[in-house]
């Protein structure tokens, strides 16, 4: 499919992200209920998220990620909060839309974009970004 030049320069392009390895809490809201699935990160921005729910090593963890693909909907709102290992930093609770689920060989690949900033974010993406290399 052929875009127009003046579509393209519209276009803004996607915000830089940093390796992000700590783990990620997705709240489903099943009221009255809250059920977390813990993922891993992998790359965090001001604007979004991209975690893996890794690939099941036995029965038991087989069937749980089999309940969390079938939770995590692309489309879907979610709470997420982010733990880290800065210990001055609050660990940071934001609301994020799931825009990408993609299977790989070490798990299922889920992109979020982060609907509102928070100023714990904001302080966890400086703080990474000043300590990447």
């Amino acid at each position: 499919m052929y875009q127009s030049t003046s579509s393209r320069l519209n276009q803004t392009p996607r915000e830089e992200r940093h390796p992000y390895d700590g783990q990620v809490r997705v709240m489903v809201n099943f009221d009255p209920w809250r059920l977390v699935v813990t993922l891993r990160g992998l790359n965090l921005s001001r604007t979004g998220l991209c975690a893996q729910l890794p690939a099941a090593t036995s029965n038991e963890t087989r069937r749980e990620n089999v309940d969390a693909e079938a939770l995590l909907a692309e489309g879907d709102l979610y709470d997420i909060q982010l733990d880290h290992d800065t210990s001055h930093l609050p660990a940071p609770l934001v609301s994020g839309r799931l825009v990408r689920r993609a299977r790989t060989n070490a798990g299922w690949e889920l992109a979020f974009t982060f609907t509102a900033s928070d100023v714990g974010l904001l302080g966890l993406v400086h703080e990474i970004k000043r300590d990447s290399p």
